[in-house]
């Protein structure tokens, strides 16, 4: 009898230690090897001396100063786009009597469930110079000697991202406003304040350590997505950062692996210092904390004929930001063949492009690539994140914060960074799994296990203690109560997290660029080579399918983790 509670703590112990060791290798790994290749002098797994060689070429690249400055402009207006439209929503839905307002809530987000690499190629169907059905209506209609709008620049660039990023602000900023006692802005409006004086003298300033948060994760955000600048800027050498790094590491004869190395770092280095300034903002949120021990309310404004003005706004930001992306990409999808698109083109539709995503050898392989990856690869990441939630939140030790910090890390790091740390990482580690399906596993497990440990965290803090205590004192060890009383409670979160994570992992291509090779396409490489080659009526298909599989994920990850939980 003796013998079963050893057993029992051994067991529980090796499963606490593996956890916190895999994790930690997952996590530090490709950052290790990152920093070791930015100052090695050859290329991975190739003998070499340290050096500052790359970091010197680099810097004396003809080509980095303009493209740091196209990344600031890039980010900080995406950011603060995104920032004002996700405070007039929430402010909207939150505040106002607007009509609808919870079906604004939902529109809302609805943006981030279309894949970002469509939405971007959906916007140059649209407002391309060439072919954008828009410019040719507005040609057409006006008699205008060229086209009224070019997708193919800043602009462009800012206008798609800060669409994207809108839910971001949206759900942090309402956060806020609902946290607010409604008797501080009441107060205000007894004395005469109207909504708006209310809103800029009261609300602006309790949550503006919330707005400032929204508008750092966005520059964030901006900075290490590819899709964008991929689709809108690459074509007309508009570099960031991350196409910058694509180009360095693709350019010329051979790859330039360092020197993306050296560039990667620097990204890196920036997008996490930003990231510590987000956290600061987010504990200073704290401090402006409203909300009364008793009759707490959030407080309803009557906006008058303003109301259908915020109204308005909501549908048009529905409107451009999911409609018209989807509409034009479904008319794409029928088309029998790649011409300029007409409206009387729909007497030509056709299911051919649809028939070829499953007769054409490689689609089929990329579909069955990405759905392998989105159902085992987020089963596995949905299972490591629920075992890092349990020690971080039930098993308080020492190491329960760093272990935290560290499984979060990956959320600092741009993907195409992670990517070519990964690259230094399984060229040196010898197990077979660079230029095959394993590693875009490894690395998109690596990357959106925050997404994970998030959604699953605040199922499992909802649970009291006094369940698992019982089965302890009853005899249960640590492994027992956690797959018999917890992972049950929790296993709506854990629903809720799957479906998110197999959505992104679906749709990922900042990494999936880097890490790919024949034979282990996935469907977002396979739409940008097609895109690249005027394929665009079978990537359109692709596409539809892709967004149809993403918002009906996205609608039941929502309804089980009611939403916030997973994007907030």
């Amino acid at each position: 009898m003796g013998i079963v509670p050893t057993f029992r703590f051994n067991l529980t112990s090796a499963v606490i230690i593996a956890t916190v060791v895999f994790t930690g290798y997952l996590c530090l790994n490709p950052m290790g090897w990152l920093l070791f290749g930015s100052f090695w002098s050859a290329d991975p797994g190739k003998a070499g001396v340290l050096t500052l060689d790359n970091y010197a070429r680099a810097f004396a690249s003809r080509e980095l100063v303009p493209t740091l400055i196209n990344s600031a402009i890039y980010a900080i207006g995406a950011a603060g786009l995104s920032t004002l439209m996700g405070l007039i929503l929430a402010w909207t839905v939150v505040k106002t009597n607007t009509p609808f307002r919870g079906f604004i809530e939902i529109i809302a987000i609805l943006p981030y469930m279309v894949p970002l690499l469509l939405l971007a190629i959906s916007y140059t169907f649209l407002f391309s110079p060439r072919i954008g059905l828009i410019n040719r209506v507005l040609m057409g209609l006006f008699n205008l000697p060229q086209a009224p709008f070019d997708i193919y620049s800043m602009w462009g660039m800012i206008l798609v991202m800060a669409i994207f990023e809108t839910p971001f602000s949206f759900l942090i900023i309402a956060a806020a406003m609902r946290a607010m006692d409604a008797s501080l802005e009441e107060s205000a409006r007894v004395v005469g304040s109207s909504p708006f004086s209310t809103l800029r003298s009261i609300t602006l300033p309790i949550i503006m350590p919330a707005v400032l948060a929204s508008f750092l994760i966005n520059v964030v955000r901006a900075l290490e997505i590819f899709d964008i600048p991929a689709i809108l800027g690459y074509p007309v050498k508009l570099y960031v950062m991350p196409t910058l790094i694509y180009t360095t590491l693709w350019s010329g004869l051979a790859p330039d692996i360092r020197g993306a190395t050296a560039l990667s770092t620097l990204l890196m280095v920036l997008t996490v210092s930003l990231i510590l300034l987000y956290r600061y903002y987010t504990r200073q949120s704290y401090k402006f904390a409203s909300i009364a021990a008793r009759g707490f309310r959030t407080g309803v404004a009557d906006i008058g004929k303003w109301k259908y003005v915020t109204l308005a706004f909501a549908f048009f930001y529905f409107f451009i930001a999911v409609v018209l992306p989807i509409f034009i990409l479904a008319f794409f999808s029928f088309m029998p063949r790649l011409k300029t698109p007409e409206l009387s083109d729909i007497t030509q539709f056709t299911l051919k492009n649809y028939i070829d995503v499953f007769t054409y050898p490689i689609t089929f392989r990329a579909l069955l690539n990405s759905v392998f990856l989105a159902v085992v690869g987020a089963f596995l990441a949905v299972l490591l994140a629920s075992l890092i939630s349990y020690l971080t939140i039930r098993i308080k030790g020492r190491g329960s914060n760093l272990l935290e910090s560290v499984a979060t890390l990956p959320f600092a790091v741009p993907s195409i960074v992670l990517a070519v740390g990964l690259i230094w990482a399984y060229l040196y580690i010898p197990i077979g799994i660079y230029g095959t399906i394993w590693i875009l596993m490894v690395g998109y497990i690596t990357k959106f296990i925050p997404f994970g440990i998030r959604s699953v965290s605040v199922n499992m803090l909802q649970i009291h203690k006094d369940l698992e205590e019982s089965a302890r004192v009853s005899g249960a060890s640590r492994i027992r109560t956690f797959y018999s009383i917890l992972l049950p409670l929790v296993r709506p979160g854990m629903i809720a997290a799957w479906l998110i994570l197999a959505t992104i992992f679906l749709r990922e291509f900042s990494m999936s660029i880097l890490l790919y090779k024949a034979g282990s396409e996935v469907l977002p490489v396979v739409v940008f080579d097609m895109y690249i080659n005027g394929f665009w009526p079978t990537l359109s298909a692709i596409g539809v399918l892709m967004t149809a599989i993403s918002l009906t994920f996205a609608a039941i990850a929502l309804r089980l983790g009611r939403g916030s939980s997973i994007f907030g």
